[in-house]
């Protein structure tokens, strides 16, 4: 995560993606950083697109999947703390 505002990501397929980093945090009792961030693109219910992952500050090329409910529990609450996300 090299641009603190941007990420690159490489898809399945080979294609380099940008999306916008809203937040970036870690937790003591997981151990684990996470980023949230979005490619700017809407839902069906004219919501802005949201992702998270979690991160590994020392390896900008590395994201892994977020597994457990309690950790997305986490995410949820910390996207309610941040209100509505416009682009």
């Amino acid at each position: 995560m090299e641009d603190k505002k941007k990420l690159r990501i490489i898809t399945a397929d080979g294609q380099e993606k940008e999306y916008k980093i809203i937040c970036a945090f870690s937790l003591s009792n997981t151990g684990k950083n996470y980023v949230i961030y979005t490619d700017g693109t809407k839902n069906e219910n004219d919501k802005t697109k949201v992702y998270a992952s979690i991160y590994y500050p020392n390896d900008d090329t590395k994201l892994d999947e977020i597994k457990t409910e309690e950790e997305w529990d986490i995410i949820d609450s910390v996207l309610n703390s941040l209100g509505d996300i416009e682009q």
